[in-house]
């Protein structure tokens, strides 16, 4: 099976590659980026859609300028559909982290139904739902995942994780803080149990979309 997987430095795709090379039966491409600052254009992607059965796109930005993140994951998406249009096989199953900011989310701590409204309101989340929408347009088989606080071994504080934060602080005698008024809650997920439900993901040929 050949397998490229974009934003493999990242934190959930750099232990996606890391298992998925582990395996052995897998020839596994993660895509280099010429200028990590700017999406990957379509020439930029040509070597790196060959033959491939799987593309897992991880590659985004979450944090940034308006300007970055719309670059990120909106043209980042257009220009991998386009460049597998172009030089990729019609086959390809696209495998999408997307995220629950896609949802409208509610004060109430009830859980998040896949059937909830997507009703994003910041631009991350409006990004993350234009790019999916791009996915199930493009005539390729897909799924996406739309994963909420990921943890464990490699998240960054003060970045990408609450928790590894409130680490960082309580390692360092510093108090946790919580913004808003405490009532608010999250659901978490440990990024073993991520890695497992990308690679049954990839396993898949239907078109689905999952939330994580």
């Amino acid at each position: 099976m050949r397998i490229g997987i974009t934003g493999a430095s990242g934190f959930i795709g750099s232990q996606l590659l890391s298992v998925l090379q582990s395996l052995g039966d897998r020839n596994v491409s993660p895509l280099e980026r010429k200028n990590k600052n700017l999406a990957a254009t379509k020439e930029d992607l040509k070597e790196f859609v060959k033959n491939k059965d799987i593309v897992y796109h991880f590659g985004g930005v979450n944090r940034g300028t308006d300007d970055q993140i719309m670059d990120g994951n909106v043209k980042s998406i257009f220009n991998l559909i386009e460049a597998l249009k172009a030089y990729g096989s019609e086959s390809t199953h696209i495998v999408f982290s997307s995220s629950s900011q896609v949802y409208k989310l509610t004060r109430t701590n009830t859980p998040i139904k896949e059937s909830r409204i997507t009703e994003p309101s910041i631009l991350y989340g409006i990004t993350k739902k234009t790019a999916e929408d791009m996915i199930r347009l493009s005539g390729f088989p897909y799924t996406i995942l739309r994963l909420s606080n990921v943890y464990g071994p490699g998240c960054r504080p003060y970045y990408n994780s609450v928790l590894a934060t409130f680490c960082e602080r309580a390692v360092g005698g510093l108090p946790l803080l919580i913004n808003g008024d405490g009532t608010q809650g999250r659901d978490f997920i440990y990024i073993d149990d991520v890695i497992r439900a990308l690679i049954l993901a990839g396993s898949q040929k239907k078109d689905s979309t999952r939330h994580v």
